[in-house]
């Protein structure tokens, strides 16, 4: 697993899976294995879609691994059940000790392997958030603030309220998490931001 994790950092792979190693063995102590695969995350930038699931990697194996991940913007697929949680937006976070994402597996093989054979596939619900295999695709959220002054004659026109200073996208695919939205440079009443999204309908 070391030399694999090693020689990733000069690959020219677009797609690996590594899946199911034992990458992070109780015998590396010294973390070599999960040390040397962040540092290829971070100046790889030809992997696309790769998977180290069930590797048995440790909270502090995947800390380090998504260290090296937050350096990476090309890789736009990863899987990593069983050991982390990969969100919406890509990072990873640790699962709690003895938690089993058994769902996020099943969903990276029957994708990869009964691809050809398995109809209805475009509407199962995303469950490992990899943007590869679950066709995600990149949107861009927008929002405006009106700025039309009410007719002084009308004296029932309601007052507008003032303009915010932060505005939050809140969506379903981030579990109803905010993230905060960019003043848009061109337009000064809006604030967007963009997002890579799972395929079916979107609630925000």
């Amino acid at each position: 697993g070391l030399a694999l994790a090693r020689g990733l950092s000069k690959s020219r792979l677009s797609h690996l899976d590594l899946s199911w190693n034992s990458m992070g063995s109780n015998m590396d102590r010294g973390r070599e294995c999960s040390s040397a695969l962040s540092a290829a995350l971070e100046v790889n930038m030809e992997l696309l879609h790769a998977s180290f699931s069930h590797n048995n990697f440790s909270t502090l194996d995947c800390e380090s691994i998504a260290k090296g991940l937050r350096a990476n913007h090309s890789l736009m697929g990863l899987h990593m059940e069983g050991d982390a949680v990969l969100d919406a937006r890509g990072f990873l976070s640790t699962m709690e000790s003895g938690a089993q994402d058994w769902d996020g597996g099943g969903s990276h093989v029957f994708t990869r392997i009964l691809r050809p054979r398995v109809r209805g596939r475009e509407a199962w619900n995303p469950v490992s958030n990899c943007w590869i295999c679950e066709k995600w695709v990149e949107c861009r959220f927008a929002w405006h603030h009106a700025e039309s002054p009410p007719d002084p004659l009308d004296q029932d026109a309601p007052t507008l309220p003032a303009k915010p200073t932060d505005v939050y996208l809140v969506a379903d695919f981030d579990k109803w998490e905010p993230q905060k939205m960019n003043a848009n440079k061109d337009e000064p009443n809006e604030h967007e931001c963009y997002r890579m999204v799972p395929p079916g309908p979107v609630h925000y």
